[in-house]
């Protein structure tokens, strides 16, 4: 009997030994595991073309891995010149939408809030829908800090013009220097906006329409929050003089055709921003409109 008890209490000693020694094992290597995660687990190219690494992803998207390259900012000229089109395309918007907001009537607080939303907003929507978390500004704070300063200089040094308008020797309206300049600062952003949301679906291994649907988010969503934060008639919804909405899908359109027939990196985000711009300074300048419904009750309207 003493010598069962013996033998059976050495096996369990020789047991606990083992268990030990594997619970140590266990947790050096998942210590290990945890540094490399840490140190890799985010790469980044422009606004929200992130390489996400780490079993999120795995688990959000089973057996779709990611082989493209981590970002580069000093070898890949491409991307460093979206990357700058990209801070230009956020402060433009920033300052739309502090101007939007101070004809509403805001503060200075709450004009600097629309602008930011204005800018981020749309990319923002993108991540939430896509299942990218945090959202891209939480791990790049510099676009929240262009937007702030952005919004404050447009607040406190903005010169209103917007009825400082002359006509020409044919009657038409002489557009004002400024109102130029923030046309184009803002088509420059919509452009690169389209662009790199499209990017973000194709980095997540979505289809083409998914990746398309991205870049019109992350263009025209901002701008969608702020009408509705200004209580204003929400622009990409409603018919204009100029294309909006349809302008970014045409330019996400052209970045995957281009993507798609095997086109150089350089190549399809030239196309898409072109597109984009391209196809709102033609709508523009023709006054070209979609179809608006002949039921609307604004035709009655006088």
């Amino acid at each position: 009997m003493l010598k069962s008890f013996l033998a059976s209490n050495n096996v369990y000693k020789q047991l606990m030994r083992a268990n030990l020694t594997t619970n140590i094992v266990k947790s050096n290597s998942s210590y290990g595991f945890n540094n490399i995660f840490r140190q890799n687990r985010r790469k980044f190219s422009s606004h929200g073309e992130r390489l996400n690494m780490g079993t999120s992803f795995k688990k959000s998207y089973p057996g779709k891995s990611i082989t493209a390259a981590p970002f580069n900012r000093g070898k890949n000229s491409a991307n460093k010149t979206l990357r700058a089109l990209d801070y230009l395309g956020t402060v433009s918007f920033a300052v739309g939408g502090c101007i939007t907001a101070g004809h509403a009537g805001m503060d200075a607080l709450g004009c600097t809030i629309v602008g930011t939303i204005t800018a981020v907003g749309g990319g923002t929507v993108r991540d939430l829908l896509l299942g990218q978390l945090p959202v891209f500004w939480a791990l790049e704070v510099e676009y929240i800090g262009l937007c702030i300063v952005a919004g404050l200089a447009t607040f406190f040094f903005h010169i209103d013009d917007k009825n400082a308008t002359d006509l020409d020797d044919q009657g038409k309206e002489i557009v004002p220097m400024e109102s130029q300049f923030m046309y184009w600062m803002d088509s420059i952003g919509l452009g690169s906006f389209c662009v790199i949301g499209c990017q973000n679906g194709i980095r997540m291994r979505f289809h083409p329409l998914i990746c398309i649907l991205s870049g019109m988010f992350t263009a025209t969503f901002g701008g969608l929050i702020r009408d509705i934060l200004c209580e204003r008639h929400i622009k990409i919804l409603r018919p204009t003089e100029e294309l909006y909405a349809s302008a970014t899908l045409i330019g996400a359109s052209a970045y995957m055709i281009v993507k798609k027939a095997g086109g150089s990196r350089y190549l399809r985000i030239a196309s898409g921003l072109l597109g984009c711009i391209g196809m709102r300074v033609l709508a523009s300048d023709w006054n070209l409109t979609l179809p608006v419904a002949e039921w609307s009750e604004e035709d009655g309207q006088e």
